[in-house]
């Protein structure tokens, strides 16, 4: 579990320093029940939107649950996210 919270600490730390994403919170919802391993999604919260390329983002749920989206983005906003983050690990 210590390797765990090092890389999330890591990935907090990417995105929290990060002058595009710079989030509020982080929420984490831990899962494993449908498959017989760790699963782990890591939530920015956001109380104001925000803006990337082009594309603002709003965090509709702040303050609760976070909703899960299944709105469609292209590969290549999904690489310039990759690669903003990975600037900062």
């Amino acid at each position: 579990m210590g390797e765990l919270k090092i890389v999330m600490g890591e990935i907090e730390k990417a995105l929290l320093m990060n002058e595009i994403f710079r989030p509020d919170r982080f929420n984490y919802w831990q899962m494993g029940n449908k498959v017989h391993y760790l699963h782990i999604h890591g939530f920015p919260r956001y109380a104001e939107s925000r803006m990337f390329d082009g594309k603002e983002w709003i965090d509709e749920a702040w303050g609760k649950p976070p909703i899960w989206r299944t709105e469609s983005v292209s590969e290549d906003l999904v690489a310039k996210v990759r690669d903003a983050v990975k600037t900062y690990l």
